[in-house]
């Protein structure tokens, strides 16, 4: 009897097993399949991961299935190719919104400006060594210098000199929605400008080396009407023709005439006012919910969330549940998760960015009945969001995330007002926008292709044309990257 080959074959047994767990940890819309015709270049994109391409950088407007295609990866990849992979984020809330750990935890690079000259002082990271695709989220507002500090981490810990050590890379997001922050008034910038040609991740000179696949998502799930997604895409470029569209939305979706047309006195029961800062989204929550209050006789009721382990208050500054939450018997509220229930076998019950009203508060404060406006009433207990970090299991041969802390509250916040940075990521019924003061490129764009139709698109007051903002640098790459039509999938 051959006990080493016994104990090798138990250890590819149980990696299977572990491997199959992972297949449906993070649910998909129902119905999805990679082969449809909708999909065509999702499943290029994913058969250049298993073919090996260094690096895989996947674009695309609103709404054309970006996360999906993430939660797609991260279910089969393993299964598929026996790649392990972390995922990761540049900051906290993004990184506990995908489950996964952000970029400077997981190299161990600290909170500050820093030289890659300084990267062998860090700690080193097993698991950077023993991964073999790195995934990177919102990849648009990750800095040119940051992947060029990762490079030189991996050939550094890993004792190569190939960029980023041979890992494969799988990059997602919209350089038109999300930009880096850059301090450009300090010594530390003045020395990133002498190094870097600007701060976008596409000038990291890594890039010089490294063969990249570009796949361009074209395919809108959010919004159905074509006329309204081809006046989206003029905004989000700033292509011919996108003043008269703000013309158009000016004319037609100006709150007060729109709700006299309609036959309306008040805004519908599930819009939400998009605004800029989270001040003023504050403000409008707090007065609504003290004068509702007050209206009913409902008392306000207060639940503090709870922190765990290595988990702290400023790494839950930008998730959408807040850390203080205050609501009372009939508030109107927005689910901040998405919600499945077990005994529904991982379907998804509830989307994030639903909304409803409180109907019950359990007595001892351990749940909450929510009333949503399509009928559905649900319990909800207080949810976990995990901070984990990634680490190497010798034993069982794979990669595993550990969570190292938590924070418990429950999934929802007040649900009148939400600030357009929040709402990123969300697909919402009627939006009531108010983007006079739109200070970040593509911020206008963002909060405008957040709702599903023209239909449920209101404007508080008639937008400016400078409140529509896109980066010169970001436009012209854009345009040079798809001249050549074989880097660009398409199914139209």
């Amino acid at each position: 009897m051959n006990l080493s080959y016994i104990a090798k074959k138990a250890r590819i047994e149980n990696k299977q097993s572990i491997i199959e767990e992972r297949k449906n940890l993070f649910p998909l819309p129902e119905g999805y399949d990679i082969n449809s015709p909708d999909n065509i270049e999702i499943k290029k994109a994913y058969n250049a991961l298993l073919n090996n391409i260094p690096v895989v950088f996947v674009t695309g407007a609103a709404g054309t299935g970006k996360s999906t295609f993430i939660n797609y990866v991260r279910n089969n990849i393993t299964k598929d190719s026996g790649k392990e992979y972390v995922i990761l984020a540049c900051y906290g809330s993004a990184a506990l919104n995908i489950n996964g750990q952000t970029i400077h935890s997981f190299f161990n690079f600290p909170a500050r400006d820093f030289d890659s000259s300084e990267i062998h002082k860090f700690k080193k990271n097993t698991a950077a060594e023993k991964t073999d695709l790195i995934i990177i989220d919102e990849i648009s507002i990750v800095e040119s210098s940051l992947l060029d500090h990762i490079d030189y981490a991996l050939r550094l810990w890993c004792n190569s000199n190939i960029p980023f050590a041979g890992k494969q890379l799988l990059l997602i997001g919209d350089y038109f929605q999300l930009s880096p922050w850059i301090r450009w008034d300090n010594e530390a910038t003045k020395k990133f400008k002498s190094q870097w040609d600007s701060q976008f991740f596409f000038d990291a000179h890594v890039f010089n080396n490294v063969n990249t696949e570009v796949f361009k998502l074209t395919k809108v799930h959010r919004q159905n009407d074509i006329n309204f997604i081809n006046i989206l895409n003029r905004i989000r470029t700033l292509d011919n023709g996108y003043e008269k569209d703000i013309e158009f939305l000016n004319t037609n979706c100006e709150v007060k005439s729109k709700l006299e047309r309609n036959g309306r006195f008040h805004l519908p029961e599930n819009c939400v006012y998009l605004t800029t800062t989270n001040e003023k989204a504050d403000k409008v929550n707090n007065e609504r919910l003290l004068k509702f209050s007050e209206e009913t006789r409902q008392p306000i009721i207060e639940f503090t969330g709870t922190f765990e382990g290595k988990m702290t208050e400023s790494k839950v500054e930008r998730i959408l549940t807040p850390k203080l939450l205050r609501i009372c018997i009939g508030a109107k509220i927005m689910i901040t998760r998405n919600i499945y229930f077990r005994e529904h076998k991982g379907t998804l019950d509830v989307v994030n960015g639903s909304f409803g009203f409180i109907k019950e508060i359990a007595s001892d404060n351990s749940f909450i009945t929510v009333s949503l406006l399509n009928g559905k009433e649900i319990r909800l207990e207080k949810y976990s969001w995990d901070m984990i970090s990634y680490e190497w299991n010798d034993e069982k041969n794979i990669l595993e995330s550990k969570i190292i802390g938590s924070f418990k509250q429950f999934p929802i916040r007040l649900g009148w007002a939400l600030t357009i940075h929040k709402a990123q990521g969300m697909t919402l019924d009627c939006v009531d926008i108010d983007v006079q003061e739109a200070f970040a490129p593509g911020q206008a764009y963002v909060a405008l292709s957040r709702c599903k139709s023209l239909e449920g698109l209101y404007l508080q007051k008639p937008i400016k044309l400078n409140n529509v903002k896109t980066d010169n640098i970001v436009k012209k790459f854009d345009e040079l990257l798809f001249q050549d039509s074989c880097t660009e999938i398409s199914t139209e």
